[in-house]
């Protein structure tokens, strides 16, 4: 397997030698020439603003006391979590901006751990760098929404390429937490119920009927006024063993959008006129994946300014 820790700091001392010369060399030269907005980055262009956050990063006690694999994803997630304003920052208005910029960093890194350092073959390593990739495309996601779960929920239910959504507890894969925690998922304790196993982890001892079993026995001995019930039972608690040695366990399936990701198909442009067309159109061209800007043409004074509100709201 592709040596990917080396990167990461010994003693909270970064080898930023090492990542100069390998995993950032392409993009050095343009972080460096690539300048931030003064008003919110007073530190200078992006390369220095990169350095700081690797180095603020090591120095949190919570960074400190993750696993070896979480630790190697949040780092080089902080590493090329701006590379994307190599390529989107302009000057708007007399302002250095860089509009989407953590979708393009997101795309670029993908692109580029696939090609170069083989983050394809060995699933373990696409799980991490998709960890990489969603971590670069929202880090710049307001932070007051994950204080609400009903708001992160409604907002995920409007992204295209979630196939669905569930609220999960995550737990070391040992068989007497999992166990407890699935008695803790219960609602109704006068229903019908099933436990449902999957063991993607195939180093993980039992397998997944028997296991399913054990943890509804579990269930039974906490309520036994509850009755198992394997076909349309009232409610069903997931199971999913994963092989970074970490158990989510969950009770509700959340439909979303489905589709594919925005920005896996290119980008286009869409015509609101303020009929149902175009934000039909568009919807489905989201869905297919496509990063959409919006264009309207406000004809004043041939057109109302009730018709241009209408299009704002649309939009």
């Amino acid at each position: 397997m592709l040596d990917i820790y080396k990167y990461l700091p010994e003693d909270n001392i970064i080898n930023w030698e090492l990542i100069e010369k390998t995993i950032l060399s392409p993009f050095v030269d343009s972080l460096k020439k690539t300048n931030q907005e003064y008003d919110y980055h007073q530190e200078g262009n992006v390369y220095i603003h990169t350095k700081m956050v690797c180095e603020e990063l090591i120095k949190l006690t919570e960074y400190q006391n993750l696993d070896k694999e979480q630790k190697i994803e949040l780092f080089l997630a902080c590493l090329f979590h701006d590379i994307g304003k190599t390529v989107t920052t302009k000057i708007e208005d007399g302002k250095i901006i860089s509009p989407h910029h953590g979708l393009t960093g997101s795309l670029i890194v993908r692109d580029y751990l696939y090609k170069n350092y083989n983050f394809g073959g060995d699933t373990n390593l696409q799980r991490i760098r998709e960890t990489i990739c969603l971590l670069i495309k929202y880090h710049s996601f307001p932070l007051y929404i994950y204080d609400d779960e009903k708001k992160i929920i409604k907002a995920l239910k409007c992204v295209a390429g979630i196939h669905s959504i569930s609220p999960a507890f995550v737990v070391e894969s040992d068989r007497k937490v999992i166990a407890d925690t699935a008695v803790s998922l219960i609602k109704d304790k006068n229903s019908t119920f099933r436990v449902t196993v999957n063991r993607a982890d195939k180093k993980f001892p039992v397998n997944s009927t028997p296991f399913a079993a054990e943890v509804g026995g579990v269930i039974l001995q906490n309520y036994p006024s509850l009755t198992v019930k394997l076909n349309g039972a009232d409610q069903e608690i997931f199971v999913d063993i994963r092989e970074n040695g970490k158990t989510y366990l969950y009770a509700e399936i959340i439909p979303g959008q489905n589709g594919m990701p925005i920005g896996t198909s290119g980008k286009g442009i869409v015509l609101l006129s303020g009929g149902i067309d175009s934000p039909v159109a568009a919807y489905r061209m989201a869905k297919r994946g496509m990063d959409l800007t919006y264009l309207h043409f406000h004809s004043f004074p041939y057109t109302s300014l009730q018709a241009k509100e209408k299009v704002v709201s649309l939009a």
